[in-house]
């Protein structure tokens, strides 16, 4: 049954990906929006193509946009719930660590031919740093959408 929930979700974020390309141009929102689209396309590749083989094409697309999905819904988030914060530059900065530390930790772990579990501490710092960054980035989006709670979502943004 998960198997069909995957294939659903991606056909349905892909038709919506596909029905924003002509409206790329309109606004950030809708740029974003697009991007978290693509994003989670690709997240759901390891569950349609069943268990991929590790360092693929189909491999490293999954695992790219599933790093970069938290930071691309902290960004769709704040560009559409926030009022009066409009995207600054670092705000894509921190959006960016949440695909760079866990890509660079893999690169780095090709480079040198090496596992990061024989190092516990820093397997630790990258893994739950992430995961901490992740989970601020969501926090603050929470508080967003809290302190928004009256804006209007209809009006064009």
């Amino acid at each position: 049954m998960s198997v069909f929930f995957a294939h659903f979700a991606f056909a349905q974020m892909a038709l919506c990906f596909i029905l924003l390309l002509p409206l790329l141009k309109k606004s950030r929102s809708i740029q974003l929006f697009a991007l978290l689209m693509l994003c989670g396309c690709g997240y759901l590749l390891g569950d349609l193509f069943g268990p991929l083989n590790k360092m693929s094409i189909v491999w490293w697309a999954g695992y790219l946009t599933g790093n970069a999905l938290p930071g691309v819904f902290w960004l769709v988030s704040i560009s559409v719930f926030s009022d009066r914060e409009e995207l600054k530059r670092w705000h894509f900065h921190v959006a960016s660590m949440t695909l760079l530390i866990p890509t660079i930790s893999r690169l780095i772990q090709l480079a040198f031919d090496f596992d990061l579990r024989q190092f516990p501490a820093f397997y630790g710092l990258v893994t739950y740093g992430a995961l901490g960054l992740e989970l601020v980035l969501i926090g603050h989006v929470l508080v967003v959408v809290i302190k928004n709670w009256q804006a209007d979502l209809v009006q064009e943004r």
